[in-house]
């Protein structure tokens, strides 16, 4: 089906997307909360300095980020000329990719509480966008593929979130020292 024709609704699939993602994160971090948040923090032992306040630190959080969600944005794309196999696998990946980023924001807020949720609060819902965005692409080029240039306008609306989610990162003060 053409995608300008399909019934499916990017903006929808990607609410849902950001809904699922929600759902992971806040029942990822009840479990570590009432479980097993001691083992986590020794595990992650975050130490809440923040992070090098410079432009490079910057790129590279953007770049770690982007290259995560334009894999999904790839597989958007790739998914309607994939074979059955290569459909499977790419769906297990995404859905894989989403729910492990998703499952580590919950692992740090079961463990660390309100500390770590002041110290994402700036950044992680443009991060979370931006991922959401790409999995609600993903999930639209399942039901009807896209073109090119939508893939590449979403790109490019997921990099210019990343880039201002990673400078409110770099450079947000959190009332630690750094």
């Amino acid at each position: 089906m053409p995608a300008d024709r399909c019934p499916s609704d990017l903006a929808a699939r990607t609410l849902v997307c950001l809904l699922l993602t929600a759902a992971v994160v806040c029942l990822v971090g009840l479990g570590v909360a009432a479980t097993s948040a001691g083992h986590a923090r020794a595990a992650l032992r975050f130490g809440f300095g923040g992070v090098e306040r410079s432009a490079v630190e910057t790129a590279r959080i953007t770049a770690h980020n982007a290259g995560i969600a334009f894999g999904i944005v790839l597989a958007a794309g790739v998914w309607p000329h994939a074979g059955l196999r290569s459909r499977a696998f790419l769906d297990v990946v995404v859905i894989a990719v989403l729910t492990l980023n998703a499952g580590a924001i919950g692992v740090a807020l079961g463990a660390y509480g309100p500390r770590v949720l002041t110290a994402l609060a700036p950044h992680a819902p443009l991060e979370l966008g931006a991922f959401s965005l790409a999995g609600g692409t993903y999930a639209h080029a399942r039901a009807c593929g896209t073109r090119v240039s939508t893939l590449a306008v979403i790109a490019a609306g997921c990099l210019a979130l990343l880039a201002f989610a990673a400078a409110l990162e770099t450079y947000t003060p959190l009332g630690a020292a750094r």
